[in-house]
């Protein structure tokens, strides 16, 4: 079950690194926005993907596909992709989010999982 449920475990260490990197990252150069936009991501991510692994449900890709495009596009809507260290995260952060999530959906598919 493991081995079949890896994307789950990298989305929440995903999630887990999004949330704590501010800190790491740029320290307190960084705007409350980009901060609280990294860290509410993250847990966002990490907090579906620990409820999947527990109750797997048909919306869990939906809703961490949704957060990664926020993530990856948040720069540009927010206007602070000037700041390229914390840009680059959220967007490579988010990419990799819309990508595992993608890859989860689909191995669920051909698995043939039944899920309500």
């Amino acid at each position: 079950m493991l081995r079949r449920r890896w994307y789950d475990l990298l989305l929440i260490l995903l999630g887990i690194w999004l949330a704590l990197s501010p800190s790491l990252l740029e320290g307190t150069q960084m705007s409350d926005l980009i901060r609280w936009n990294a860290v509410i991501g993250g847990a966002a991510i990490a907090f579906v993907a620990a409820f999947d692994v527990r109750w797997p449900t048909v919306w869990d890709e939906w809703i961490l596909f949704a957060v990664g495009l926020w993530l990856a596009f948040a720069p540009f809507v927010l206007g602070f992709s000037q700041h390229r260290m914390a840009s680059a995260n959220l967007v490579f952060t988010g990419l990799l989010t819309i990508i595992i999530a993608t890859a989860a959906g689909n191995a669920r598919r051909r698995a043939g999982a039944s899920r309500q």
